[in-house]
């Protein structure tokens, strides 16, 4: 991680002088994002996780994912693949994400409030879409080359929140 002249990271610079609504805020907290997810992924990696009890107010929102590629899509093992959950007519930032590879799917994995990605935007009392998308560059952010799956809008506040995805249709800007 690199450092500034002021000795701060990079990384909390760049989440100092977020400026909501600007356009320039979206791709900044989509970094942060994958950041996130990253440190994420690198701490389940560990020998061991200790069990988490949802915290109050959560509403215990679970979102089952059975996820798998296509076939027809050319890919690295090595390949990120990004899992979402957005609000469905809500800003882009994630609600909830978590950074795959390739190489896991097909795979059934469960976001919940521990792959929430902002204190305050949590996954109950939302419609939602979950998207899934295999990066062609290992980036966070959408770009051309990426193939992706979008499922149907839900309420989180269904009783059964499960989605069978397969990633398919190249992202369109």
């Amino acid at each position: 991680s690199s450092v500034s002249r002021s000795g701060l990271p990079a990384r909390y610079q760049l989440l100092a002088g977020c400026r909501s609504g600007t356009e320039s805020s979206g791709r900044q907290l989509e970094s942060i994002a994958e950041w996130y997810s990253e440190a994420r992924q690198l701490a389940g990696e560990m020998p061991f996780e200790v069990p988490v009890e949802a915290p109050a107010g959560t509403g215990g929102v679970a979102v089952t994912i059975n996820l798998s590629i296509a076939p027809s899509i050319q890919f690295t093992p090595d390949q990120s693949v990004f899992v979402a959950i957005i609000e469905a007519d809500g800003p882009p930032m994630p609600l909830a994400a978590r950074k795959l590879v390739a190489s896991q799917l097909p795979l059934e994995l469960v976001l919940d409030h521990r792959d929430e990605l902002m204190a305050g935007r949590g996954l109950a009392d939302k419609n939602i879409r979950v998207v899934a998308r295999l990066s062609s560059t290992g980036s966070a952010t959408p770009q051309l080359g990426d193939w992706q799956v979008i499922s149907d809008a839900v309420e989180s506040n269904s009783a059964d929140l499960q989605f069978a995805l397969e990633i398919t249709s190249p992202y369109v800007q």
